[in-house]
Order: structure tokens, then C-alpha cells, then sequence
């Protein structure tokens, strides 16, 4: 009960997981030739970002990503309940910030 409470608390919150994807992200702007096949400038301010999709992110960066991040992602698919309360215990009664248990 207790912990159903503290979920649906902490989840108030939280975007809509249907939104994520309907996020604007500040892109660089690229100017291209007049055939579009050769870019001419990339204006950026702070950050320079291009939007990609996920299966044009190179395998040995997403698996550097996990090898040293997560390295049981695979047996967990990213959520570890028992590290997400331990986490959460910990910091109450230390005030410490420790891992989640999620990648």
C-alpha cells in the first residue's frame, strides 16, 4: 500500500510518455548547396545538435554506453526494483545520493 502511494506520488510529475517524442530540440542550422548533397555552413549556438534516429547511432557507442553505465542492463531491461528502493532508502535516512537501479 505504502509503496503504491509513494509511486503514484512520485510519478505526478512525469511527462507524458506519449509527449516524448514531440519534444523541440535545438538543431544546428545547415545551409546546403543547390543541389542539397554538399553542406556549405553549420550555424550552432552553445550546442551543436542533429537529431538522428536511434538506428543511425553506432552499435559500439551503445554498447560503450552500457558497458559502463549498466553492465546487467540486458537481464533487466533498464528497471531494478530492488536498487530503486534501496535507493530510495538510503537517501531518506542518509541524505546521501546513491544509484537509482535504472539506466
Amino acid at each position: 500500500m505504502f509503496l503504491t502511494i509513494l509511486t503514484a506520488w512520485i510519478s505526478k510529475d512525469l511527462p507524458d510518455p506519449d509527449k516524448l517524442t514531440d519534444r523541440q530540440v535545438a538543431q544546428s542550422t545547415k545551409i546546403y548547396d543547390r543541389t542539397g548533397d554538399h553542406l556549405l555552413y553549420e550555424i550552432f549556438g552553445d550546442e551543436k545538435r542533429t537529431l538522428i534516429e536511434l538506428d543511425q547511432v553506432p552499435k559500439n557507442l551503445i554498447n560503450g554506453l552500457i558497458a559502463t553505465e549498466d553492465t546487467s542492463f540486458y537481464q533487466h531491461n533498464g528497471i531494478r526494483p530492488l536498487s530503486i528502493l534501496r535507493s530510495i532508502v538510503v537517501g531518506i535516512f542518509t541524505k546521501q545520493k546513491i544509484g537509482s537501479g535504472a539506466s
